[in-house]
């Protein structure tokens, strides 16, 4: 769920073609296809996924149904307390237009920011159910992310683009 620091964590594997730019990742709009609906089918999920590996070690996605049935390996973001779903879902509000986050509220069928933490919440529990990488929001924000990710995933991390996205925090 959008902002929980999906694409930080894809920019920490592979910060190709990425930047930080005031408290934001912006990734090119090809590499985060599977954030929106823009497939009708799973075998044209399918094969952007095979062209996108082309170019990327790691992907935002927001399609986690589609990567449980397809049984695919991922690292979830977690969230452990009701504090951090509100400074999400207070973040998530602060990055984007107010109708983008009308927009955000009515697709999910929810009205408050409470209800978006809340759901923050429920998700994250959900997905972790579906997979043992799980890195926490927790350990992002307070700087631990290099250290946690490097536990789940074999590559290079970017730690100077980490470092760029803590110091854009502050």
């Amino acid at each position: 769920m959008g902002g929980t620091c999906g694409d930080l964590i894809a920019c920490i594997i592979d910060s190709k073609n990425s930047i930080v730019r005031r408290r934001r990742v912006l990734t090119p709009l090809n590499r985060s296809k599977l954030k929106r609906d823009s497939f009708n089918t799973d075998d044209e999920k399918d094969n952007y996924l095979v062209q996108i590996a082309l170019q990327y070690k790691s992907i935002p996605s927001h399609d986690i149904e589609y990567h449980v049935r397809k049984k695919h390996e991922f690292i979830s973001i977690g969230i452990r307390n009701r504090e951090t779903a509100i400074w999400a879902a207070n973040r998530f509000k602060a990055l984007f237009t107010i109708n983008e986050w009308i927009d955000t509220l009515d697709y999910l069928k929810i009205t408050t920011l409470e209800d978006y933490s809340e759901m923050l919440l429920t998700y994250s529990s959900m997905v972790m159910q579906h997979t043992e990488k799980v890195i926490y929001l927790e350990d992002i924000v307070n700087g631990n992310a290099i250290e946690r990710l490097q536990l789940l995933v074999s590559s290079t991390l970017d730690t100077a683009f980490y470092q760029s996205w803590l110091a854009a925090q502050r």
